[in-house]
């Protein structure tokens, strides 16, 4: 009886990203993959997977704060209003320090560098500088510029999913991101 919030969910998430949020950082996963010339077909398909494996975790970090704040008694859905953490002046801080840095670094202003004991624990899959944890980054980035852009798909399926178990909540969470 739900496979047509199941539909609604994947058609959601594929507008996504088509939606002017998402737009700046699909543009620089092109130029990424377009700089990569002459690299392994297999190398291009794992950057890619890492970025959705990305985008993935994190539709599946937000259905574990949807369900933790529902377990606690917290409202989520429509009648709180999806999106209102762009009410928030703090949340809007937050993002813009965010994007700021991420933008200034595109630049090369800004040199984010990762602390040698994490960066000892990474996996030593490197190519020119690079690491497939940078594209998982990216992929979980995208998702966040993606948040003011939930279409009316998006939210039909969230509002189905809260008002379900937890399973469900999780794997409408992930047929979105797929």
């Amino acid at each position: 009886a739900s496979l047509p919030y199941w539909l609604i969910a994947l058609i959601g998430g594929f507008i996504l990203n088509f939606m002017p949020c998402v737009l700046p950082v699909l543009s620089l996963k092109v130029a990424s993959v377009l700089s990569l010339g002459g690299t392994a077909p297999a190398r291009i398909r794992a950057r890619f997977l890492m970025s959705a494996a990305g985008i993935i975790v994190s539709f599946g970090l937000l259905a574990l704060f949807l369900q933790i704040l529902r377990a606690f008694g917290g409202q989520v859905g429509w009648q709180v209003g999806w999106g209102i953490q762009f009410q928030s002046p703090v949340f809007l801080g937050a993002l813009l320090i965010v994007t700021g840095i991420f933008t200034l670094s595109l630049f090369g202003v800004v040199h984010l560098r990762i602390p040698a004991f994490i960066q000892a624990r990474l996996p030593r899959q490197r190519q020119e500088g690079h690491s497939l944890w940078g594209d998982f980054g990216a992929g979980m980035l995208a998702t966040i510029l993606a948040t003011p852009c939930s279409a009316p798909f998006v939210g039909t399926a969230i509002s189905f999913a809260l008002v379900q178990s937890d399973a469900v909540l999780y794997a409408m969470m992930v047929m979105m991101g797929i």
